[in-house]
């Protein structure tokens, strides 16, 4: 026990007492809870830690878990880096020499001035994780790139955190409740989202569902911690969910279990779509209106007005209407017709269309939707997915939380393309416990922060990393992306395990050919332990930040609760002082203090962020301007305002681009949805895209997030190692027993690409046919070998290439892809 008063007798009485300090401060270690804590500080060590407790909607007090608690015990870890290194070695060979600041900032701008010589600033890329933790800090980063013309690579599309089934249905990469929401469900489903164990803070709203009277539904492979609250639990076959998703929308659709008027509101399904070259028919193709105006039916006995006798015979009972991506009110909107088969003349030349809904019931149709086979398919119970289809479309509001295991596949797009049809079928979004959300990290920008990242204009090049790995140019790269004429030839990463977390393969060819690497982080991770340069951080203890998350709408301001241990010093310093040594008039650009800047963020936010200070924020959480509750597209919903909402920084209507219609699209009219058979929602074998060799193997693998870690933050952490079970792979008994495998046994998961040594958990939690290793060791952890060496390459799906929008419209990752095989170790 600690406390803050003496033990009798235990001091001399005349001893001075040591001041006794307490500070409001938050953490955001990216388990997206900035949870507010109260520090008890003396003589600059932290002696006690409780929850703030002090949001003014009191459904959000207390928040914070054991994690952020125990987050104190690495500020003073073995493992902390506490003075500049410099590599004496080989990379990896461990061999360094401590240095002054001084000694490392003039070798980073002499290697940065010298690359940058030969090859161009572009060749330099700068990457930092989950930026949305460190707005301030982090954001100096992206505000020297934007001076040097370096390049950045982003991490939110790399981590597999961008949802591009989100951004190719509603313009934006993810759209997130706040969690206090979830209570007003009346049906919550938790698609392969453990919530239970990797949101602990607001997993009480989840458990409020079932004290209000609703139901938890629960669809997982595994028996994860969430299906201990379930009301039912569907442990589908892996990488089932989109044609689970597509079952259900058929069975919804036959039913009359429909919102049409949020359908023909909100969504693209009433326009009508050209047979003959399957593109959306345009307004002017009729000479209704513009190029990019679209067109839908409305039956004229509703029609208002004379009617245009040079498209229709006067006998035909409809009329077309033009309908524009500016706005969502329509003539006749209601009653749009959202089936039928109609000819126009274009250019003298007859041409069927359909309305788009026509399209996906006809879709729909198809046998493999049918409910046997979507049972055979998944290995569930029809009268389960019955259950399912009518709990979700009946017992309302119902919502849905998606797990980023979802999104983590090849596929992935096409899934949640499917899920968020079931939301925009039913109307289901735009009220408390009625929406689909996905919630990846703290990547979110909730705010306009361009004029704190990107100074008087100027940009970095943006370029999405998984370019800087891939062996060989992707053919279909999108050409707004621009990589450096001779390649990437130095690297800056700041609080990224990147060399362990991801393609430890593509990683251990591309460090040969980078002359410098820079890795910024208060810890010593395998991942600073391959750089030449490492430079020591503050933890969030130590530091002044900005903090924003999805699940709740309160930002918050982190303070220094004590001074940075050892020689760390904040990411705004070391930007200051690398900026003035590239080129001394970028000093100016660094002069605020953290304080400052923080201010200055909010200052120039915009509306999200107006009337809030610094000054208000050193009192406590202040709610952003936000609607109350924070539900996805409310705004858009009410105010009746065309989609997508803006994805800060970039400029308001940057989306437009691939949200044509203003409105939910299910139905994507590009050539390369197209020719990809993925114009509509559709279910693809998960592994259809694996080659032969790669099939060879039997198994799933699965890596859910460890209960007491958040991705590889405290795998070493003496607090946590205790509760944290050991590396084990968890293993079907029937799986099990055809290799002779018993629980504890050393076994080895291997494939094309590599393989790792860890202790077998024989266990019916999960299905046969899958394995389930938890997310981010380190290698010293594992009995040998590399956790993500069973990876697959580095791919991307060239479909999601069509656009690029950084952070927002960019491929996305294949984690849940790989295919396994596991044996004993003799």
């Amino acid at each position: 026990m600690v406390t803050t008063r003496r033990v009798p007798g235990r001091f001399p009485d005349t001893a001075p007492v040591p001041e006794v300090r307490y500070v409001r401060t938050v953490d955001s270690p990216n388990c997206t809870g900035a949870c507010g804590w109260i520090a008890t500080v003396k003589e600059d060590i932290i002696i006690d830690l409780k929850p703030a407790a002090d949001y003014p909607d009191p459904e959000y007090n207390p928040r914070g878990c054991l994690r952020g608690m125990a987050s104190t015990s690495l500020i003073y870890h073995p493992d902390r880096i506490q003075t500049p290194l410099i590599r004496v070695g080989q990379r990896g060979e461990g061999l360094w020499r401590e240095s002054s600041w001084d000694e490392a900032m003039d070798l980073l701008a002499e290697k940065f001035k010298d690359i940058s010589a030969k090859y161009g600033p572009e060749s330099i890329v700068f990457f930092n994780q989950v930026i949305g933790t460190g707005n301030v800090q982090k954001g100096a980063q992206v505000r020297l790139a934007s001076l040097f013309g370096a390049s950045y690579a982003t991490g939110y599309d790399y981590n597999g955190d961008i949802s591009m089934g989100y951004t190719e249905t509603v313009g934006i990469d993810s759209l997130e409740s706040e969690s206090a929401a979830w209570a007003e469900a009346k049906t919550l489903i938790l698609w392969g989202a453990n919530v239970l164990q990797t949101r602990m803070p607001d997993a009480k709203f989840v458990l409020k569902v079932q004290e209000n009277g609703g139901k938890v539904i629960v669809i997982d492979p595994r028996a994860s911690q969430s299906v201990k609250a379930a009301d039912l639990w569907l442990p589908l076959i892996p990488g089932t969910d989109g044609i689970l998703a597509l079952g259900v929308a058929r069975i919804i659709l036959a039913n009359g279990w429909i919102d049409s008027s949020f359908i023909r509101s909100f969504t693209d399904l009433p326009l009508l779509v050209r047979m003959d070259t399957g593109e959306r028919l345009r307004a002017s193709d009729l000479h209704l209106g513009k190029p990019d105006e679209f067109v839908a039916v409305l039956p004229t006995s509703l029609a208002r007005g004379e009617l245009d006798k040079t498209l229709r015979d006067a006998a035909q009972p409809f009329r077309f209407v033009p309908v524009s991506p500016e706005s969502l009110d329509i003539e006749g909107v209601e009653q749009l017709a959202l089936d039928g088969i109609y000819n126009v003349e274009i250019e003298g030349k007859p041409v069927t269309v359909r309305p788009a809904m026509a399209l996906l019931r006809e879709h729909l149709q198809q046998e493999q939707y049918s409910l046997n086979n979507v049972s055979q398919k998944t290995g569930l119970t029809p009268d389960s997915i019955l259950e399912l289809a009518r709990s979700y479309a009946q017992n309302r509001p119902a919502q849905i939380i998606i797990g980023m295991g979802v999104n983590h596949r090849f596929h992935g797009d096409l899934v949640i393309r499917s899920i968020l049809l079931l939301g925009a079928l039913t109307g289901g979004f735009g009220k408390p416990g009625q929406s689909v959300d996905i919630y990846s990290g703290q990547h979110h920008v909730r705010f306009d922060i361009s004029p704190w990242w990107y100074p008087d204009g100027k940009r970095p090049n943006v370029v999405s990393m998984h370019y800087v790995i891939m062996p060989e140019k992707s053919p279909t790269m999108n050409p707004k992306i621009h990589l450096p004429k001779d390649g990437f030839h130095a690297l800056f990463f700041s609080h990224a395990n990147i060399f362990t977390t991801s393609h430890v393969n593509e990683w251990r060819k591309i460090r040969d050919k980078l002359e410098f690497i820079v890795a910024v982080d208060y810890m010593k991770t395998p991942s600073t332990e391959l750089a030449d340069l490492v430079l020591p951080a503050p933890t969030f203890w130590e530091k002044h930040e900005l903090v924003v998350t999805g699940p709740h709408p309160y930002i918050q301001i982190q303070q220094p609760v004590i001074p940075p241990r050892y020689q760390a010093r904040s990411e705004l310093w070391m930007m200051k002082e690398l900026a003035k040594r590239l080129n001394p008039e970028w000093e100016a650009y660094f002069e605020m203090s953290a304080e400052e800047v923080i201010d200055y963020l909010l200052a120039n936010g915009g509306p999200v962020s107006a009337g809030i200070t610094l000054e208000a924020l050193k009192k406590g959480p202040v709610r952003l301007n936000l609607p109350s509750p924070d539900v996805p597209l409310v705004e858009n919903i009410e105010q009746r305002l065309p989609l997508p909402p803006r994805a800060y920084p970039h400029k308001e209507g940057a989306q437009r681009e691939f949200l044509k219609t203003g409105r939910m699209e299910f139905y994507k009219e590009e050539e390369s949805f197209r020719t990809s058979g993925e114009a509509l929602p559709t279910y693809k074998e998960a592994y259809s895209h694996l080659s032969p060799e790669e099939l060879r193997f039997p198994l799933t693998f699965m890596t859910p997030h460890a209960k007491w870690r958040v991705h590889s933050t405290h795998v070493n952490n003496p607090w946590l190692q205790n509760l944290n079970r050991k590396p084990v792979v968890e293993i079907h008994p029937q799986d099990a027993q055809t290799r002779q495998i018993k629980d504890g046994d050393l076994v080895e998961l291997f494939n094309l690409y590599g393989s790792f040594q860890l202790w077998a958990r024989v266990t019916q939690t999960i299905r046969s046919g899958a394995l389930s290793v938890d997310h981010g060791w380190w290698s010293r952890y594992l009995a040998k070998g590399d956790y993500n060496n069973v990876l697959l390459p580095e791919r991307v799906k060239t479909l999601q290439e069509t656009y690029f929008l950084p952070a927002v419209y960019a491929p996305g990752q294949l984690w849940k892809d790989p295919r396994v095989e596991i044996r004993k170790v003799k």
